[in-house]
């Protein structure tokens, strides 16, 4: 089993709080190569300490040493950073980059992102623990087709798309709307390209954060709503740390490694307590299947996402073209030649199994 070199670029709250923590747990998997900022400095990640280099250390000569970069630093930071990057040479450097990649006025720099081996996103929304074992309920049948998802404060714009799109197993939002529901409270509804729905109710918040995922034969939820036909969304403790999500007859189990990474719980009685938490198993997940050779989200589709959010808080609604979509004719084009292409990536299989 061979050891992949990965150095980060980044030094924020998502470094010290995710990047690094999980990245102690893949030591077998895993080598860090550099942290690299704007400045030299220190930083501490639980009990060790990190010698941040000046971005500039990371040149063509170090580029040379690594196999993959994860790139985590401000939204307006990224082409500027890209641009460095990619005068380094990166063409054997697998690159991971936050989302949403680029923000919408910036788009015209996508191009950058050819200069790497392959490039796709970090969006462990569509790995976390419960999602899981909410995939794996659907997949056994236990819900008849699945027809409308709903995140009750519990999805937050392009995440809750990706959510979405992982619980129904679709490739694209078609259609959107965003309507006030009063007193700062906003509805959004979406229709994917499988004919599926979905629903988020905002703001977000995971102290009240809910899921309910209605098929033609049962629902399943992480709530009592008092009805007989509804499967239980539940968290297993083993001395107050989850041991497993389940969802219906199905389960996710957490192993050792990822009970370490859960942390404390949030407020609220529901398992969106347990994000943060949740958000560290999944970003392991995506670590071990890159080092697996298999890509994480791809930019194509972040950008997508990030799209239908865009037009969605400017006009109120969106609906896919072939122009502006992020696979169309301007950015489509501009991101030519981008691996993983959206068409040559599937959604991870659960880890969980449904049982009985």
């Amino acid at each position: 089993m061979s050891v992949r070199r990965i150095a980060v670029v980044g030094s924020g709250q998502r470094v010290v709080q995710t990047a690094l923590p999980v990245l102690a747990t893949l030591t077998e998997r895993y080598e860090l190569a550099g942290v690299f900022s704007r400045r030299a400095k220190t930083i501490s990640a639980g009990d060790a300490a990190h010698e941040v280099e000046a971005l500039e250390a990371l040149d063509a000569a170090r580029m040379t040493e690594i196999d993959a970069l994860y790139l985590v630093v401000s939204k307006p930071a990224v082409p500027e950073v890209l641009t460095r990057l990619a005068a380094a040479a990166p063409s054997g450097v697998d690159l991971l980059i936050e989302t949403p990649v680029l923000l919408p006025r910036h788009l015209a720099r996508v191009g950058l992102l050819r200069a790497f081996r392959s490039v796709s996103v970090t969006e462990d929304c569509l790995t976390l623990p419960l999602i899981d074992a909410a995939r794996a309920c659907a997949a056994s049948g236990a819900l008849g087709r699945v027809r409308t998802v709903t995140l009750d404060r519990s999805g937050y714009a392009y995440h809750g798309i990706a959510m979405l799109k992982a619980l129904h197993g679709a490739e694209r939002v078609i259609s959107a709307r965003r309507v006030s529901a009063g007193e700062g409270h906003w509805r959004r509804d979406y229709r994917f390209a499988n004919g599926a729905r979905g629903v988020v109710l905002e703001p977000r918040d995971y102290s009240r954060g809910r899921l309910i995922v209605e098929g033609e034969s049962a629902v399943l939820c992480d709530h009592d709503r008092g009805a007989t036909r509804d499967l239980a969304v539940e968290v297993e403790l083993d001395a107050g740390v989850p041991a497993a999500f389940r969802a219906g007859d199905a389960r996710r189990d957490l192993d050792a490694a990822e009970r370490s990474l859960m942390g404390e719980p949030g407020e609220g009685e529901t398992p969106w307590r347990w994000m943060d938490g949740m958000k560290r198993a999944g970003f392991r997940r995506l670590l071990l299947e890159l080092a697996e050779g298999r890509a994480a989200y791809p930019a194509l589709a972040a950008l997508d996402d990030a799209l239908v959010d865009y037009h969605l808080e400017k006009l109120g609604r969106y609906r896919s073209n072939p122009i502006s979509s992020a696979g169309g004719l301007v950015v489509g084009g501009l991101a030519r030649g981008l691996k993983p292409a959206r068409r040559d990536w599937t959604l991870p299989e659960p880890l969980a199994r449904a049982l009985g």
